[in-house]
């Protein structure tokens, strides 16, 4: 009789799978917190397509200089974190720091 390797990966394929099956057979809907959602970056291109206005670059780079929107420098890069600029738009294009929302809660 041969025996049987799993590698690794293997293994978990199958527990993925049954998972899977697992939740297809209960009906049930399972939602993925946000902080364990993984980060979505967007490079400059990526955010004029992304922003319901499609801001030309220009005015994406005034933006950044004049610190009316979050940003992320890696060098000359520029990067966008995509629920930094979802909060953003649901913000009304207001940066809302974290110590103002604290300022805000004790009032």
């Amino acid at each position: 009789m041969d025996k049987m390797v799993f590698t690794a990966h293997d293994f978990d394929l199958f527990i993925n799978y049954l998972a899977k099956k697992i939740v297809e057979n209960l009906d049930l809907k399972i939602s993925v917190p946000d902080d364990l959602k993984p980060l979505t970056w967007m490079n400059l291109k990526e955010l004029q397509e992304y922003l319901p206005d499609k801001p030309a670059r220009m005015t994406i780079y005034a933006w950044v200089q004049q610190g009316k929107i979050p940003v992320q420098k890696g060098g000359k890069k520029l990067t966008f974190l995509r629920s930094e600029i979802d909060e953003w738009l649901l913000n009304g294009r207001q940066i809302v720091s974290k110590s103002s929302i604290k300022l805000k809660q004790k009032s």
